[in-house]
C-alpha cells in the first residue's frame, strides 16, 4: 500500500473501487462480454488496511443466471516483511 491510497486517518481509501474493478474483470472473463455493476449486496470491513500492507483481492463467480451473475470477492491484507 502506497501513500497515494492512504487517508488522513491512516487507513486505505478507494478500496470499494478496487472491488468493483476486480468484480467486473471476473464477470467479464466469465461471460465474455462487457459488464456493469448492477448492485452490491453486502460489504463487511473487518480491519483497516494500513500503509505498508500488501493487499490481495480474489474474485470468483458464485452463481450465474440467464443475463446476470453473482461475483464473490475477498480482500486480504498482510504486513510486508523486509
Amino acid at each position: 500500500m502506497t501513500r497515494a491510497f492512504i487517508s488522513a486517518l491512516g487507513g486505505m481509501h478507494a478500496n470499494q473501487n478496487w472491488m468493483d474493478v476486480i468484480g467486473a474483470i471476473c464477470a467479464g472473463r466469465f461471460c465474455k462480454h462487457v459488464v456493469v455493476t448492477a448492485s452490491v449486496s453486502n460489504v463487511s470491513f473487518q480491519q483497516p488496511v494500513q500503509l505498508g500492507n500488501v493487499v490481495t483481492l480474489e474474485a470468483k463467480v458464485s452463481r450465474s443466471f440467464n443475463k446476470s451473475c453473482e461475483v464473490f470477492i475477498e480482500v486480504y491484507k498482510e504486513m510486508q516483511t523486509t
